[in-house]
């Protein structure tokens, strides 16, 4: 069966259109629901050889974290303070306060962490609260050992709730 000029012209129509929109759609769809789909991993960051952190004395270290938003790549200074028991136990605390996510500093005398924005104190061992306004104690994160290297896996967490809400 031959087609008539007509009936050509109609399929090459409706075939350019079905690509067209394939085109177009398939990325559209993409765009919308990739970002959906993909979870920010948390990223490990070396802090350095555990012989290099002084038992009972925290120290806080600074690094860069890297976030992509679409073509936007940006990098936050982030800071943990490390904590080495006279066990050789280390501990890393997110160096935000639980209350604002304003940053701790350390008190030696004390031996506590004082956020200075609302009088936040917490023990330097335990990260618990001592004193103020923050609902749940520092934020611990988890590290591990890897070729004489002490390796964190760096998270952020929501401020102000009593439950640790990953961000």
């Amino acid at each position: 069966m031959a087609l008539d000029r007509r009936q050509f012209l109609g399929r090459l129509t409706a075939t350019l259109g079905a690509a067209l929109s394939a085109a177009i759609g398939v990325p559209l769809i993409g765009a919308a629901v990739g970002p959906a789909l993909h979870r920010d991993s948390a990223p490990e960051v070396a802090l350095g050889s555990p012989d290099s952190f002084v038992p009972g004395v925290p120290r806080m270290v600074s690094f860069g974290v890297t976030k992509e938003d679409g073509y936007l790549r940006t990098t936050a200074t982030r800071a943990v303070w490390v904590y080495r028991t006279a066990a050789d136990e280390v501990i890393v605390y997110n160096a935000r306060c639980t209350h604002l996510g304003c940053l701790v500093d350390y008190q030696p005398g004390a031996k506590t962490f004082l956020c200075p924005c609302h009088g936040g104190v917490f023990a330097a061992a335990t990260g618990q609260v001592e004193d103020g306004p923050p609902p749940r104690p520092l934020d611990r994160l988890e590290v591990r050992g890897d070729g004489g290297q002490l390796v964190v896996r760096y998270r952020d967490f929501l401020a102000g709730t009593p439950d640790q809400v990953p961000l």
